[in-house]
């Protein structure tokens, strides 16, 4: 995704306008009150039985076969109509990842880019499931690509991405995964965070239209800016935003 974006405005999030005389600030990173990996006040007080569901969950998912990003499956929608034969690969590797990062996060687990795979599964299997977005040609839906459409391909072109809500649940999961997991994926993956950057926002005209939704983001969001404390704030928006494992 490097050429200019098509595709009208999506919000990322619901959330209330925020009201009161402060303006918001311009950095949506002030608002953001998830703690990342490094924090470990936060993450190792994380109730036991989240800890576990969540733990366990993973270790269900590491042992199936990853979802398959096909451009032959891709091409099915304009082919002969089959929306799920691409869909539901894009669906189940983005729940995978949803489920490997905050597990990863839980574990703390870090290693070097030298270390033997297998040493720390959960953050090694989330980097393949970012990896697999970040080589995908597009991240829109092919039904939803009007671009590749209009010019009666079955093919999508990477200079010239279409914006759709899939493509921004991408890029909301690679901010997610960044924001959380961020030293971590430069010491165990060094040059991933920089390679997804330089796809998502490498064309001007595309930094501006993503710039453009996360200030709307930071506006619209209700969560006070963090005043002060310590960054390892956020305990209670972790305990509701965990996902919940029986």
């Amino acid at each position: 995704m490097t050429g200019p974006v098509h595709g009208g405005p999506a919000p990322l999030l619901d959330a209330h306008d925020s009201t009161g005389p402060e303006k918001p600030p311009a950095d949506p990173a002030r608002r953001i009150v998830v703690p990342d990996v490094t924090c470990r006040s936060t993450w190792d007080a994380v109730p036991s039985g989240v800890r576990e569901g969540v733990q366990s969950a993973a270790a269900k998912e590491r042992a199936r076969p990853a979802p398959r990003l096909l451009a032959t499956a891709w091409a099915r929608a304009f082919r002969d109509g089959s929306r799920s034969a691409y869909e539901d690969q894009a669906w189940a590797l983005q729940e995978r990842v949803s489920l490997l990062v905050p597990a990863a996060v839980l574990t703390g687990e870090l290693a070097a880019s030298s270390a033997a795979s297998g040493d720390r599964p959960h953050p090694d299997a989330a980097v393949d499931g970012l990896v697999a977005f970040a080589e995908a040609t597009t991240w829109c839906r092919a039904p939803r690509d009007r671009v590749t459409a209009a010019r009666e391909d079955v093919a999508p072109d990477p200079d010239d991405p279409f914006l759709d809500l899939g493509a921004a649940e991408v890029a909301a999961l690679f901010a997610w995964a960044d924001h959380v997991l961020g030293s971590h994926l430069d010491r165990r993956m060094p040059g991933l965070r920089a390679s997804v950057e330089h796809r998502a926002l490498d064309d001007p005209q595309l930094r501006r239209s993503w710039g453009a939704r996360l200030s709307r983001l930071a506006r619209r969001s209700d969560s006070p800016p963090p005043r002060g404390g310590s960054p390892c704030d956020g305990n209670e928006t972790v305990k509701r935003g965990l996902p919940q494992h029986s």
